[in-house]
């Protein structure tokens, strides 16, 4: 629901409501779980054990890739408490 297409069929970001500022050293310190199950890296999920880099932004895109060509999450289908332990 967050990437639009433009009227020559190019694909636009319409939420930057995750964003985080990135430090030094190339990752995130999150505090809280956030994004849609569906397309999280695990990382996000345990976010208190792992920082985010940009592999978690390379992971969703991955994830999107995956749900355009086949249809479904890489997680599968289900409610969110099930993708985000399969995930």
């Amino acid at each position: 629901a967050n990437l639009l297409m433009d009227a020559r069929g190019e694909p636009l970001v319409a939420d930057f409501g995750l964003a985080r500022h990135v430090d030094e050293s190339g990752g995130v310190a999150a505090q809280e779980v956030s994004g849609t199950p569906a397309f999280m890296a695990p990382e996000q999920i345990l976010i208190q054990q792992y920082r985010l880099t940009a592999a978690t932004d390379l992971y969703a895109l991955g994830a999107l890739l995956y749900r355009a060509l086949s249809g479904v999450s890489p997680h599968g289908e289900g409610g969110s408490e099930d993708l985000i332990r399969r995930a």
